[in-house]
């Protein structure tokens, strides 16, 4: 079995990266209005 190509693993970092950035940002959004709103 050839190794996964360079291009197929960077964009799984990728897509990891904008995964987290999302998930970050609305638990961190919803964090800070639950803050505000208490």
């Amino acid at each position: 079995m050839q190794s996964a190509p360079k291009s197929f693993i960077l964009k799984n970092v990728i897509l990891l990266f904008v995964f987290f950035r999302i998930i970050g940002f609305v638990f961190g959004g919803a964090f800070r209005f639950y803050v505000i709103r208490d």
